[in-house]
């Protein structure tokens, strides 16, 4: 890290000559990688935090597609769902073309716009996949252990439903909120697995049940439950924590 705590991007410590590049490869640690989580690196989320901040504070002017639908994923993993949201609410005014397609360059008539490709707008594959990526790690995180539910629903989302989103270890999940909080989850269990659950939006004491049944669990740090989940089985999350 930098002096100031940001997250940096050489080895030696320096002032970036282009602090708003888009580039975040120092941050790949949090997005797409793995490495750095509030619950395990609180130092370096922070810097991280930090470091993204600093990209946008000097750079959000000129822009790629794709590097606007990572500062939304990255944004999500720090469970800052107002950010995700602005970034993902950036890119579809200003990338996404008529045929509702995702256009690689930014091409605002506001003279500080990238000027690739004699003006001609390309298709993006890699964002149209990446803004869904983002609104997927928005409602369903499933990292370094932790099953993390609505880790960064923003404020205009207060209701909705999503269903099969995938999990590590062949999880399939289903999940319904209201008045941005948790009203129930279904997790579909393909093998069995110790499952460490983290809801952010809790409507109340929680239970788990399979089959109608209560089953036990333990309290974590930070609200975190987990359960045993045996492979084959659907558990519901909702109604009263029961613990074991």
């Amino acid at each position: 890290m930098r002096r100031n705590g940001v997250m940096a991007e050489w080895l030696d410590d320096h002032e970036p000559a282009d602090p708003g590049h888009r580039h975040r490869s120092h941050l790949i640690g949090l997005c797409p990688g793995n490495r750095i989580s509030l619950e395990q690196t609180p130092e370096h989320f922070e810097a991280a935090r930090m470091a993204l901040l600093e990209r946008l504070r000097f750079g959000q002017g000129s822009s790629l597609s794709f590097s606007g639908v990572w500062d939304a994923q990255m944004f999500a993993r720090l469970y800052d769902g107002r950010e995700a949201y602005k970034q993902l609410d950036f890119t579809i005014r200003n990338h996404v073309m008529d045929n509702l397609l995702m256009s690689l360059c930014d091409w605002r008539p506001r003279g500080n716009s990238l000027s690739w490709f004699g003006g001609r707008k390309l298709f993006q594959i890699e964002s149209s996949i990446g803004w869904v990526a983002a609104i997927a790690e928005m409602l369903v995180q499933d990292r370094q252990g932790l099953i993390r539910l609505l880790p960064a629903l923003p404020e205009e989302w207060p209701e909705g439903s999503v269903n099969g989103l995938r999990g590590r270890e062949g999880v399939e999940i289903d999940l319904i909120w209201r008045n941005h909080r948790i009203v129930s989850a279904e997790f579909r269990f393909r093998y069995d697995r110790r499952c460490r659950l983290k809801v952010f939006r809790e409507n109340g004491p929680l239970r788990v049940t399979c089959r109608g049944e209560a089953v036990s669990v333990v309290r974590g740090n930070e609200g975190e439950i987990a359960f045993d989940a045996i492979g084959g089985e659907s558990y519901t999350l909702d109604g009263k924590l029961e613990t074991g």
